[in-house]
Parts: structure tokens; sequence; C-alpha cells
């Protein structure tokens, strides 16, 4: 139609070729952004299902989508085998290069359509099981309800997580970190306490000062150092060294939680674990005069995440809910 337009017009011959060309190459270029988005969403999911999923449309025109893209650079982007698929380093760096301006164009619609304030879409997190007892997994009950446009899917599991290679839209991370490769906000802190269950104290001598620990059957955290420091309320610090020989070493805090409840050993918890086990005639805190360092928890994301302003929103919203709480 545009070609046939441009041999009726009265425009002179060299200037209908050069209009013809730039409204072709325009054209080319519009597809091969297409392309380029539907290639971020796959390297974004990790999965052409669910980059197909989350764009409406069917897998093969994804996967056929970035197999132009590829042909027309002359480069392969994405690694495929029969059950998963890797950026290659060319692919890493297209992604990296471009989720900005992909970025930047939703912001900017979003923005025109008054809709960057209002929470919706849906988010995958993942945080440590040894928070679930604290307010944060209340705050994200709570986002949900005063949201009833957002879908969270959340993980629980004591392994660190990574919100670039586990593919979360944000995670939840204690202690250090690299805040090199992801944006972070630090949430809260949480404490911790030393017990061991009521049975144990009956069948050992008694406990005069936290030194006196060494000696004890201790349950080892696989995820926590085994080297801990305590300050007493007068100012005094110890240090308690650990063996690796302990007679139990778990991975997961409700399984310590258990382990402590039966009489198996002394352990490190959460202090809201501790005092539910108080609570319930299971566990006896230890030397309450002396307290160990307080948990620093973050909220990590990837910064070139397509859902970055719901992220954004949703971690703006668990900052202020935990800073009026105790955790």
């Amino acid at each position: 139609m545009l070609f046939s337009w441009l041999l009726t017009t009265r425009y002179c011959p060299r200037k209908m070729l050069k209009l013809y060309l730039y409204y072709t190459d325009f054209g080319t270029m519009l597809d091969y952004l297409r392309h380029i988005a539907v290639f971020s969403r796959v390297a974004e999911h990790g999965s052409f299902t669910k980059a197909a999923k989350s764009l409406g449309i069917a897998p093969s025109r994804v996967s056929e989508s970035v197999a132009k893209l590829e042909s027309h650079i002359g480069l392969t982007l994405i690694n495929r085998t029969t059950r998963t698929i890797a950026l290659t380093s060319e692919g890493r760096r297209l992604y990296d290069d471009t989720a900005g301006l992909m970025d930047g164009a939703e912001h900017s619609i979003k923005a025109l359509q008054g809709t960057e304030s209002q929470a919706q879409g849906s988010l995958r997190i993942a945080l440590p099981t040894y928070l679930s007892s604290t307010p944060i997994t209340q705050a994200i009950g709570r986002f949900v309800v005063v949201n009833p446009q957002v879908h969270i899917e959340a993980h629980l599991s004591d392994r660190p997580f990574d919100p670039i290679e586990d593919g979360y839209d944000m995670c939840v991370r204690a202690g250090h970190f690299d805040k090199r490769k992801v944006k972070s906000q630090e949430l809260g802190v949480f404490e911790r306490a030393i017990c061991v269950g009521k049975g144990y104290l009956d069948e050992h001598p008694p406990l005069a000062h936290p030194q006196d620990l060494t000696g004890c059957d201790w349950i080892n955290y696989r995820h926590r150092k085994r080297s801990y420091e305590l300050t007493s309320r007068s100012g005094k610090t110890t240090r308690l060294l650990i063996e690796d020989e302990a007679r139990l070493q778990v991975d997961n805090i409700e399984a310590l939680y258990s382990f402590a409840c039966i009489g198996a050993g002394v352990a490190v918890m959460p202090l809201a674990l501790v005092e539910r086990g108080v609570r319930e005639g299971k566990l006896v805190r230890l030397f309450e005069e002396w307290t160990l360092p307080q948990v620093r928890y973050s909220a990590i994301w990837n910064d070139n995440s397509r859902r970055q302003s719901l992220v954004q929103i949703f971690v703006s919203f668990l900052a202020d809910h935990l800073s009026t709480r105790q955790t």
C-alpha cells in the first residue's frame, strides 16, 4: 500500500525512494524491537513457556521471535536443552544493555496512564524459613490484602536465594551479600537467643557461665557460623567456639527447633522461636543477661527486573510496615 502510494505521488523519484526506504527500515526496526522485547521476557523468566504465558502468546511464537533475532544479529543468544535454557555471554550482554530501555518505556507508559503508584501484577519471592515467625510474613499478607490486583508466590527455604540465578523477583536475605550485583533495602533486624530443651538440663551439670556451654551437646545450624560473641548487661564480652563435630547438624530452622525441644542439645535460634518454645513449656532460654548480636535482613532484587516498579512498591510497603514493629 505504501509503495503504491509512492508510485502515484507527485514527489520526485529520488525523494520517493528515500521515503520508501525510510519507512521500510523503520518498520524493520520496530520488528526487531519487538523481538528484543520477547527475548528480554525469556531471559527474565528463564523459560520460553513462562515468557509466552506472560506475553499472552503461543510458545512457538516466542521461539520464532528469538530465532529471528539471533538470525538477524548472527549470534546465538540462548543455549537450549530439552529441560533448561541459559543465556550465552552475548545474550547476557544484550539483555543487560536493553532491559533498562524496556523498563524506561514501561515506566513512562504507566506514568501516563496514572497507574505507576498502583500495585498490580504477580511476584515470585523467596525468604528464609527462620523469618516465618517474625512480622515480615504478616507484612506480606497485609500487602496482598490491601492490593487485590497483586498475586504473590512465596517460597520459604533456609538455603540462600539469588534473585538473578534463581529467577525470583525479590528475595529476603539475612547477613552479608554482594550489594554490587543487586538492589537492596534493609527491612529490619531479629534477635537470637541460646536455648535448650527442659529435659536436657536435668541430666547435665549446672551452667554458671556461657563458657560452660562448650562442653555441652550442640545442634548446629548449617547456614550459620560456629562462633558466637556474647555481651553481658554490664558490658563484658565472651566468645563461644563450637566445634564442627556436633552431634546434630541441620539446615532447616524448624528441624533445629524440634530437636532442641526434645532435649537433643543446645541451640541458637531467633528469639521469636525461643519464646514460642518457652510459652509451650518445651524450651528454656539460657543466660538471658547475655545477648548475641542482632542479625539484619534485607530485600534484594535484580536491578534489571521488568517488574521493578511493583517490586519497589512491595519493598517500600514492607519497609514502612516493619519500621513500626519490633522484629
